[in-house]
Parts: C-alpha cells; structure tokens; sequence
C-alpha cells in the first residue's frame, strides 16, 4: 500500500482508514511465496540470494519434506526413478539447477524419457528404459519396478512429452525455503558436509509403519512380533541423509500399550562367510536388536554380537525412543572385511536424531 498510494495522498482520511484496519490485523505481510514463472532480472536476483543467504541445512530438510528422495539418490540413498544428485553443485550452475527444478521438462537428461507401451493385449506400461535387446525391452516403471516387455507383445511404443517430475512442485514454497532448497542442492557433491562421504555407511533401512493392529500384537507378543516374516506387517524405505544419517524423528513412532514409544528399522548385511560378527555400539541403552528371529546377545555397554549364516543376513532393531532421546548410536563391525550390503556397505551408525542406512 506504502509503495502505491502517491506521496500526496498519504494523509487522506480513505488511506488513513485502510492503514489502521491493516496495523489492527497485526500489520504482518504473508510470506513471500515462490513465483514459478522467472524473468532474467528475477533468476538474477535468486542467484545472488541462493549464494549470500541460503541455509543448506534447511534446504535439505526441505528436500526430504517434499519427499525428493523417493524418486531421486544421493549415494545411493533414493529412488531410481530420477538423476542421481551426488554431485550436482559440483557439475552444474545455480540457474541451471533452480530451472531445472521450475521447468523439470525444459531439460531430460539423456535415459530419462518417459516411453509408454501398449502391449497386444491392449495394457500399458509408462516409465524409462533401462535396457533393450532385440527380444525384449525392460523399463522401470513408476514404482521403480522393472517390467520385461517381450519384443513380439509391444503394438505401440513411444516417448511422452515431458518429465515425470511435476511443474509446480515448489509452488507452495515460500521464497526463502526455494533459497535454502537451492542452496543445497547447489553443495552437493562440492566439499564439506554435502558431499557423500567415502565411509561405506549403511544408507538404506526399511521403517515398520504405524499401525494398530500391529501394536495390538506386540502388546500380547512382546517385541517380537514385528520380527517375525509377517507378509501383513506393512515396511517402508527410508533413506538416508547425505551424511549418511536418517533422522529418527522422521520414523513411525508406535506407541505400545504400557506408554512406551518404540520405533522398528531393519537393514541387511551379507556375510561372505559365516561365524560370529560383533556389532559396535556407542550405547546399547534402548536397544533390542535381532538377526533373523534370533534375538542379540549383549556382550557389554557397547557391544552385540551376531551369529551370522553365509549370504544375506537382516537385521531389526527396536528403538526405545525415550531411552535413546538424544544419544548416538553406532554401528560397526570386528569382521568388517568379511561383511558386505547388496550395495557393498558393511557397517553403519545410528542416532536418534539422524540414522545412516544401506545404500
């Protein structure tokens, strides 16, 4: 209104009124929201914002909020439907980036056009080809499954126009969350805290999912029940943050009848051979932990040992989210040059804030 109302107006009794009814709302203006429709002057300005103001840390919290890494990786910490962005600050430029983001279609990275196909029998199938032969072609579909298309099956085959990534996706961002997303992405891979570090950490964990039912039989079974290979009990990927830590605020929290809160992860390790391993822990207060359905034996304070079988072996942990608020649980192993995840991690570490995973 200031900027407006010309300078000989200011004092009319009309601007007056509107004046005290705006100071009587409180005299806050919205926040600034983020415009999905940039001129050069305004990708400029953002540009010298992202580079003097952006809070990284927040910019990554707001990755994860927007749920950025179901589709895609950081280390191997994501989806596979999108780009890997290890290291997209250190190859690529602010405005390339923040475009990147406002006009997702403007710019498909080579491997990732949609390509739909109707099979013979009339159903179809949308997502990026990720291999062809001339019998058969596999695309990963939306799920990130991979789906075999026989060569003789496929009518119709095209590329759709276009990203799998929506337009408009930080629209309901205010202009300072935009910056601090931005300034993010545009660390990662440069050095310091974003860049994903060279530790083999465990990056991808699986979170058992709030539910009743489910609570109900830990109450009758104890904490076992969610350890037992129930194809009913509902699991969900969680990935981890750049430095290879996923926050435990950001697990399901089951609230267990006798008033404790418990939060479930499992991870996998394969063992190239098989004996006894011990796993590392700064603390083990807390902590329930099991290989299989076979409950850990502490050895001490800071130590579980676990016998494991040749191959994969999963592990479940139970989280006493009170017992273990604000400590730093690691995770590591005696045998770590015999230990290996499907993705070549061999050890891992836990806190309650942040929790590294498999990836």
């Amino acid at each position: 209104m200031e900027r407006q109302i010309p300078f000989n107006r200011r004092e009319d009794k009309d601007v007056e009124a509107l004046r005290q009814v705006f100071e009587a709302s409180g005299g806050e203006l919205p926040p600034e929201r983020m415009p999905q429709d940039l001129t050069s002057q305004q990708l400029n300005r953002l540009e010298l914002d992202v580079k003097a103001s952006a809070d990284p840390a927040r910019g990554e919290m707001i990755y994860r909020e927007l749920s950025c890494e179901s589709c895609h990786a950081i280390g191997g910490a994501g989806g596979l439907m999108g780009p890997d962005l290890s290291s997209l600050g250190a190859n690529a430029p602010t405005d390339y980036i923040i475009d990147g983001i406002i006009n997702p279609s403007a710019d498909i990275k080579d491997g990732y056009e949609l390509t739909r196909i109707v099979r013979s029998d009339g159903s179809e199938v949308r997502g990026y080809v990720v291999n062809e032969t001339s019998s058969e072609v596999v695309l990963r579909d939306i799920s990130g499954e991979e789906i075999s298309i026989p060569v003789n099956q496929i009518d119709t085959r095209e590329v759709v126009p276009g990203s799998l990534m929506p337009p408009g996706l930080t629209s309901g961002l205010e202009r300072k969350e935009f910056i601090d997303l931005i300034g993010f992405l545009s660390k990662l891979g440069e050095t310091g805290e974003f860049r994903v570090p060279n530790e083999k950490l465990v990056r991808r964990w699986r979170t058992l999912a709030d539910n009743e039912e489910v609570i109900e039989q830990i109450d009758k079974t104890e904490m076992n029940f969610p350890v037992q290979n129930r194809t009913e009990l509902s699991w969900q990927p969680a990935y981890s943050k750049v430095s290879g830590n996923l926050p435990v605020k950001e697990l399901p929290l089951l609230k267990i009848e006798d008033g404790k809160e418990y939060s479930f992860v499992k991870f996998e390790l394969e063992a190239l051979s098989g004996g006894n391993v011990y796993l590392r822990f700064n603390s083990t207060d807390g902590i329930t932990a099991w290989v299989g359905e076979d409950m850990l034996k502490k050895e001490d304070e800071a130590m579980f040992v676990a016998e494991l079988t040749k191959g994969i072996n999963e592990f479940t942990l139970a989280i006493n989210r009170e017992n273990q608020e604000g400590n730093a649980i690691q995770i590591g192993s005696s045998r770590s040059e015999q230990l290996t995840c499907p993705n070549k991690a061999y050890y891992g570490q836990l806190t309650l804030s942040r929790v590294p995973f498999c990836g």
